[in-house]
């Protein structure tokens, strides 16, 4: 890593531009493995459940139930605003810790962050995972700047192949994100770069890229042309084991003997093309224990972070509920719907071609001629009740039954009973929130070294109260750093992070 990004400085880029080529490259296998399904997930999500190319006559029941299971999911996992606390390691530093809760609950309001759960939550249940960044954001407030968690779309991240867990992305080497920016905004943050927008490039192939740029132009085929110009960024977050060394090379090792490096918390790289546009090192305090990323996964995987999400489990099982749906539906409309059967003679020729199934109608039929109508087998009664089955199995699997929704069974009239049952069959429920919750953890970890970082002044903010009602809450720098500064006196902030 050393010698790429010396080189590249000494190259315009084209070292450094090499070595994230091969990131890309390393990190694709996330679009390799899964991309072919995410499609299809996608497509289940929306309610797209049969093909295309179906006959005009044929059913197709929209019965997504999977959607609507998710849906009630996400409604359990975040009907309740997320308690936050903040524990203290010394009781000296606990007035420090109630600022922090203020704080990190205000910024959760002011950055609608239920939403941000809520979409995360919807993510990893269709794609089997999620992802949040949590940034400082010079933009935000009128350009005073504040903290940010952006929630993104699985496709547009991927991270080092050897990480096995979603918890421990930060023990892999880098993680990447891709997004498009409008190109004159980034020529504006960036003057003196020659900077295209994607379709300036004349790219073409059909890559997930181009259905992603497709969002963005009018026209199919080769009639597209860009409405505004837009360009793919590309932003990295790579460890850097680069050892520091003095003016003689040597080795600089700490006060404990060991070992320091030139970037402890790693570098941070975006580029648009071939242009590199940041080139630094990770900006970020808590930098040095990883990336500022977490991930969420669904249902535990062994072999991959990237989850089982609730329509690669429940898809096959709803297919076949939607077969055996068609199939009895079908039935219902031909019974209704019986055809014809008589001799050849048994009309003339046009009176045939007026033959209707229109209510209250009739025909003539030539003398000693036959003509009748005929309906079709009457369906067994399993076959409705294989339906009735499945769709039940698909509650099952996912946790959501009939009580959680507040369907007693038969001959429950106990209000005791019913609470006891529906908290047994959230255990599934109970089981994600965990998940969550760690998840969320990790990123109020974030939030709160972001705090020390960045909130270097006194500023005003709006929290929630207990009675519900919004109040005003004026952030002091100098409550916080106080009991901070007298515990660990220099690099208070970075001692606090850790």
């Amino acid at each position: 890593m050393e010698e790429i990004v010396r080189r590249g400085m000494e190259e315009g880029h084209g070292s450094l531009n090499i070595f994230l080529d091969q990131i890309d490259k390393e990190a694709s296998f996330l679009q390799k493995e899964y991309g072919d399904k995410w499609n299809e997930y996608v497509d289940i999500w929306k309610g797209k459940l049969w093909p295309d190319k179906r006959p005009d006559y044929k059913n197709s029941p929209g019965l997504n139930h999977i959607a609507t299971i998710l849906e009630r999911e996400g409604a359990y996992l975040t009907d309740t605003r997320p308690q936050i606390n903040i524990i203290a390691r010394d009781d000296r530093l606990s007035g420090a810790t109630e600022i922090l809760e203020e704080l990190v609950s205000a910024i959760w309001e002011e950055r609608n962050l239920t939403q941000a759960l809520q979409e995360m939550i919807f993510f990893a249940g269709i794609f089997g995972c999620s992802f949040a960044s949590v940034v400082y954001n010079s933009e935000l407030d009128m350009g005073i700047g504040d903290i940010d968690v952006k929630v993104g779309d699985p496709r547009c991240f991927g991270f080092d192949p050897m990480v096995l867990r979603s918890y421990n992305l930060d023990q892999g080497e880098y993680v990447k994100c891709e997004y498009f920016v409008t190109t004159d905004i980034l020529r504006f943050k960036f003057p003196g770069i020659n900077i295209e927008s994607y379709a300036d490039k004349g790219e073409t192939k059909d890559s997930w890229e181009d259905k992603v740029a497709s969002l963005f132009m009018k026209g199919k085929g080769d009639s597209l042309c860009p409405v505004i110009g837009r360009s793919l960024v590309k932003e990295y977050w790579v460890k850097d084991h680069t050892p520091k060394r003095d003016r003689l090379g040597n080795p600089i090792l700490s006060r404990n003997g060991k070992q320091e490096r030139e970037y402890p918390a790693g570098r941070h790289f975006v580029r648009t093309g071939d242009k590199i546009l940041v080139n630094e090192e990770n900006p970020y305090i808590d930098g040095i224990y990883g990336f500022p990323v977490d991930m969420l996964s669904w249902r535990f995987n062994p072999d991959s972070p990237v989850g089982i999400g609730e329509i690669e489990s429940l898809g096959s099982l709803q297919k076949t509920y939607l077969k055996l749906v068609e199939i009895i539906v079908e039935n219902a409309i031909l019974m209704n719907n019986a055809i014809w059967v008589g001799d050849r003679e048994a009309l003339d020729p046009d009176d045939w071609a007026k033959l209707n199934n229109k209510p209250g109608s009739y025909v003539k039929v030539n003398p000693g001629k036959n003509l009748h109508r005929e309906g079709p087998p009457a369906l067994p009664a399993y076959s409705q009740n294989t339906a009735l089955y499945l769709k039940d199995q698909l509650l099952e699997l996912s946790g959501m039954t009939d009580i959680t929704s507040g369907i007693a069974p038969g001959g429950v009239t106990s209000g005791v009973a019913l609470d006891s049952l529906q908290q047994a069959a959230q255990s599934k429920i109970r089981l994600k929130a965990r998940d969550i919750e760690t998840t969320m953890q990790r990123i109020g970890q974030k939030m709160i070294a972001r705090i020390l970082q960045y909130y270097t002044s006194n500023r005003g903010m709006h929290t929630l109260g207990n009675n519900g009602k919004v109040r005003e809450y004026k952030f002091l720098r100098d409550s916080l750093m106080a009991p901070l500064r007298k515990l660990y006196g220099e690099d208070s902030e970075l001692q606090a992070a850790r």
